[in-house]
């Protein structure tokens, strides 16, 4: 029998966000709670990207002692494009709604 992997536990405000807008989007179908975790995974995993890119830096040097971008931000970009992605398959506004039309003075 194959070990089933851990899961990953998400840190207290992570799943007091994901909990919030479960309550607030009233998302109670399967599909659904499985795109608001994996939004809230990808949201700790952006986080833990940028806490490692804080303390190493954004450049780390090659085996020829070459700089090169430091590997966790590529995790925290697609981290984030995940997050976004999760939250726009959900149907939840990522982006504050524009009036239509023409700015005012124009």
């Amino acid at each position: 029998m194959a070990k089933r992997q851990p899961r990953d536990t998400l840190p207290t405000h992570i799943a007091q966000w994901r909990d919030q807008v479960r309550r607030d989007y009233g998302i109670e179908d399967a599909p659904g709670l499985i795109l608001l975790e994996q939004a809230a995974l990808a949201l700790h995993r952006a986080e833990q990207a940028r806490e490692l890119l804080a303390k190493d830096g954004l450049v780390t040097r090659d085996r020829f002692d070459q700089p090169k971008p430091h590997p966790a931000a590529v995790i925290a970009r697609d981290a984030e494009a995940s997050f976004r992605a999760a939250l726009r398959d959900l149907q939840l506004d990522v982006e504050p709604a524009r009036p239509v039309g023409r700015p005012p003075g124009v």
